[in-house]
C-alpha cells in the first residue's frame, strides 16, 4: 500500500516532468550539452578573429612607419651627398681626346632633365678624387653616375660608369640653372652650357635648384650654390678651379 502511493506520487501530476528534470540534472553533471560547447566555440573565435585583425593592423601600420622612416633617411642622405659633390664644381677647362685644351668651355653641361660636371668625390665615397659625375632621370629613379677623369681618356663613357639610385618611384624631376651678371641681374636657366642654352660654355652657374616630386612624398625645394671664385691663370692652364666663375 506504502509502494502504491509512493509509485502514485511519482506518477501523479507533475511525475513526468519530474523524470525529465531529474535525468537533465544527471545529464548536467556529466558535462557540457553540445549546444553550449558550440556557442563557447564560437565566441573564442570571434575572440581570436578580433585579436588577430588588430594585430595585423598594428604590423602594418609599424611597416608603414619603418618604410616612411627609411624613405626620408634616404631622402636625407640623398640631399646632403649632391650638396658634397655639386658644391665642388670645377671649372676646369674641357680637353679634347689628344688631351689639348679645347678653349674655354667647361666640363659642366646642363639640361632640365640632367646635368654633368667634373669635381672631386667625397674622400669616404668610391675612390675619391677628380671625375666625371652625372645626375640624369632614368625611367622612375634618379641616378648619379661618376667615373674618374683620366687626362688619357678625358671624355665620360656613362656606358660603363659607376651608377647608384638616390631615390625611386620619381613622378617630376625638373634642374635650373641660377645665371648672374652686372647686367641682367639673377635669372634661373632651364638649361647651361649646350645646344639649348642661351649662356657662354665658358661660364659656370652661381647656383643650382633641384625639384623632386615621387609618389610617396616630394623632396624639399633644393637650391645649392656654387662657391664664387675668381678667373685666374689655372683656368688658362687647364688647372681645377671649384665653384662658379665671376660673370661680367
Amino acid at each position: 500500500m506504502a509502494g502504491a502511493h509512493v509509485a502514485a506520487t511519482i506518477a501523479g501530476p507533475g511525475g513526468v516532468m519530474g523524470r525529465q528534470h531529474l535525468s537533465l540534472s544527471i545529464h548536467r553533471g556529466n558535462g557540457f550539452t553540445l549546444v553550449e560547447l558550440l556557442v563557447a566555440l564560437m565566441l573564442l573565435s570571434l575572440i581570436a578573429l578580433g585579436l588577430g585583425g588588430g594585430m595585423r593592423t598594428i604590423s602594418q601600420t609599424q611597416e608603414r612607419i619603418d618604410h616612411r622612416t627609411e624613405k626620408t633617411e634616404r631622402q636625407q642622405v640623398s640631399i646632403q651627398f649632391l650638396r658634397d659633390v655639386l658644391g665642388q664644381v670645377s671649372g676646369m677647362r674641357r680637353l679634347d681626346s689628344q688631351g689639348a685644351s679645347m678653349g674655354r668651355s667647361t666640363y659642366f653641361l646642363g639640361s632640365s632633365q640632367e646635368v654633368q660636371w667634373l669635381g672631386s668625390m667625397p674622400a669616404n665615397f668610391g675612390s675619391g678624387g677628380r671625375s666625371h659625375m652625372r645626375l640624369v632621370l632614368q625611367g622612375n629613379q634618379l641616378v648619379f653616375q661618376y667615373q674618374r677623369w683620366e687626362k688619357s681618356n678625358p671624355n665620360p663613357d656613362w656606358k660603363n660608369a659607376e651608377s647608384y639610385v638616390l631615390d625611386s618611384e620619381i613622378t617630376a624631376f625638373s634642374l635650373s640653372y641660377q645665371s648672374t651678371s652686372r647686367t641682367s641681374g639673377q635669372q634661373w636657366l632651364p638649361a647651361w652650357g649646350g645646344a639649348e642654352s642661351l649662356t657662354p660654355l665658358r661660364d659656370l652657374p652661381t647656383a643650382m635648384q633641384l625639384q623632386v616630386q615621387t609618389e610617396k612624398g616630394n623632396w624639399p625645394l633644393l637650391v645649392i650654390a656654387l662657391h664664387q671664385s675668381q678667373v685666374n691663370s689655372s683656368l688658362a692652364s687647364g688647372g681645377p678651379v671649384f665653384g662658379g666663375t665671376s660673370r661680367e
